[in-house]
């Protein structure tokens, strides 16, 4: 949760609306609403070496991709 607060900090800062916190096996992605107060919801987790099936996780983690954040696909969750 500290880990959380931090990148939260630093994602008001600069005006950033998506965070993205991992520890190389579980990645989490956070979408960050501004205003009073600042609302931060849970868009996706994945867990690399979790059981969730392959495919699964690969159509998640494409939301990271180059190409998707090009065309705001995140945005769709």
């Amino acid at each position: 949760m500290r880990h959380l607060r931090q990148v939260q900090m630093y994602a008001v800062n600069e005006g950033v609306e998506w965070m993205i916190l991992t520890n190389g096996q579980v990645w989490q992605a956070y979408h960050l609403t501004g205003g009073l107060p600042v609302i931060v919801n849970l868009a996706f987790e994945v867990d690399l070496l979790g059981p969730e099936p392959l495919e699964a996780k690969a159509d998640k983690m494409f939301f990271l991709h180059r190409e998707a954040l090009k065309r705001r696909r995140i945005d769709e969750l």
